[in-house]
């Protein structure tokens, strides 16, 4: 695996060199800079495959003892420092994201679109999945979620309008349509949340398969329990699923997790459950998203007192109207 990952980091190398020389040798200033640009592109690969590497080979490390990860059970701490993902956004949002313990390994995902509309502000789409299980076995199964929604994005992207992505009940039925033969083959399945955020019209706009309920906590300080949800996926391959609109406005927080949050148990066998995510949210509800995450895993590290995670986890902080 590290081979692998080491093969590729050379070859983005080795892309930013031949951009960066092919740059020095153009003969316009307008192909150079975009020569340049290209070989940042590849810089920013770069960076992200060294962060990978060395953080998979420290959880391979079993000399640590008490970080690791196998082909089927996960364990790591909580850093100190969270490293938060990149993912597109807009203006009107304002949005941090973290995954832990990799971004590679495990069988959580997240990622955004922005759904670009005529005379209107973008729309934002919003898309988490959590395989069933953990550790290095769900691995594959992300891969190819992952590959499924990359391909309708890009299709959707290029003009192909077969799959509507400003639908997420349409997405998660191609998803699901995707990925279930895979899925009942290997006994495991797929919780998801794909929603639109369109503060045009102020409103969210989600479909789920079987996943964690977010947060809504509105601007007065309410708490919303968005717990409307339809069948996992990959658990039957002809599915409909239904969509639910709320209300957002400005100044309220969305947000997005998967469950190995909120499962995290400390040694005396209490889980930390959404309860208290929740009312860490709302202590904090005036700091901006990165400050917000960066004391739920401050809180989160306190109540566990020593004890590691024992799965992966993803959360994103979403707040409206403030980006």
């Amino acid at each position: 695996m590290l081979h692998l990952l080491e093969t590729a980091l050379q070859r983005e190398i080795d892309a930013f060199n031949y951009y960066m020389k092919a740059g020095s040798k153009a003969h316009d200033p307008e192909t150079e800079s975009v020569l340049i640009q290209l070989a940042e592109e590849e810089r920013k690969h770069q960076y992200f495959l060294n962060r990978e590497i060395q953080k998979i080979d420290h959880l391979l490390s079993e000399e640590k003892g008490d970080r690791f990860i196998d082909t089927e059970d996960v364990q790591y701490p909580i850093p100190d420092s969270p490293e938060f993902k990149r993912l597109h956004s807009i203006r009107s949002v304002e949005m941090a994201a973290v995954s832990l313990p990799v971004e590679l390994l495990g069988g959580d995902y997240v990622d955004t679109l922005v759904l670009d509309r005529a005379d209107q502000e973008p729309a934002l789409g919003i898309f988490l999945y959590d395989v069933m299980g953990h550790g290095l076995e769900a691995t594959h199964i992300k891969a190819l979620g992952k590959q499924a929604f990359g391909e309708l994005r890009e299709a959707w992207s290029s003009g192909d309008k077969s799959v509507d992505m400003t639908s997420p009940g349409r997405v998660m039925e191609e998803l699901n349509r995707r990925v279930a033969a895979y899925c009942q083959e290997a006994g495991r399945f797929i919780t998801s949340f794909y929603g639109i955020i369109d503060t045009t019209a102020n409103t969210l706009i989600y479909t789920s398969a079987g996943h964690e309920p977010p947060i809504l906590i509105k601007e007065s300080g309410e708490y919303i329990h968005l717990s409307e949800t339809n069948l996992l996926l990959g658990a039957a391959k002809d599915v409909t699923y239904t969509e639910t609109t709320v209300s957002v406005g400005r100044g309220d927080i969305l947000i997005l997790f998967s469950d190995g949050i909120t499962e995290a148990t400390n040694r005396g066998g209490k889980m930390w459950e959404r309860d208290r995510l929740r009312q860490t949210v709302q202590k904090m509800s005036k700091a901006s998203s990165r400050d917000i995450i960066g004391h739920i895993f401050k809180t989160l590290k306190s109540f566990l007192k020593g004890q590691p995670i024992t799965d992966e986890f993803t959360l994103v902080v979403m707040k409206v109207g403030v980006g």
